[in-house]
């Protein structure tokens, strides 16, 4: 009678110890840091600068959080003017768009540093009344809006001809 399992013969008897013996090996040839290593280096560099993105479990108040990103200042406090300001600039885009203001806030620093890398910064307030003008009269998105307008700047229209363009589209699209 033939042997159904011929393979079976030949593997070492204790096929898992040789299994992760090769993986140990393996692993300690590694030069890359642990994860614990990694993690500790991300929070090191993330505690270096402040968070340019409010995250959703950020407690501080968005018209806040904007207000020193947009102002490079850390030492804003919450009673200031400005705050009041950048509280009331979110407010009003929220007759324009579907975002909150999160995400408006998280939106417009995005743009923003997208335009100074294009040698083309323009502080945030600008930006948002800018896109605004744009909008319609029907909510919208204001992450596609913005998008939009940072393809035509990336793509070489300037500031103006981007705003007008939009303006078009929105028009044109019935809104």
């Amino acid at each position: 009678m033939l042997d159904s399992r011929p393979w079976q013969s030949r593997l070492p008897a204790h096929p898992p110890l040789l299994l992760l013996s090769l993986v140990v090996l393996a692993v300690s040839a590694c030069d890359d840091p642990s994860p614990p290593q990694m993690a500790d280096s991300a929070k090191r560099e993330q505690s270096a600068a402040p968070a340019r993105w409010q995250e959703v479990t950020d407690k501080t108040p968005t018209a806040l959080f904007l207000a020193r990103v947009a102002e490079s200042r850390d030492d804003i406090s919450p009673s200031e003017p400005l705050v009041r300001q950048y509280e009331t600039l979110l407010t009003d885009a929220r007759a324009y768009y579907v975002e909150t203001p999160r995400m408006l806030a998280n939106r417009l620093i995005q743009g923003s540093d997208r335009l100074a890398e294009l040698n083309a910064a323009m502080p945030i307030p600008e930006l948002l009344h800018a896109i605004e003008s744009a909008a319609g009269q029907t909510r919208r998105s204001f992450t596609s809006d913005l998008h939009h307008y940072l393809n035509l700047r990336d793509a070489g229209v300037g500031h103006d001809d981007a705003i007008r363009q939009l303006a078009r589209e929105a028009r044109d699209e019935g809104f």
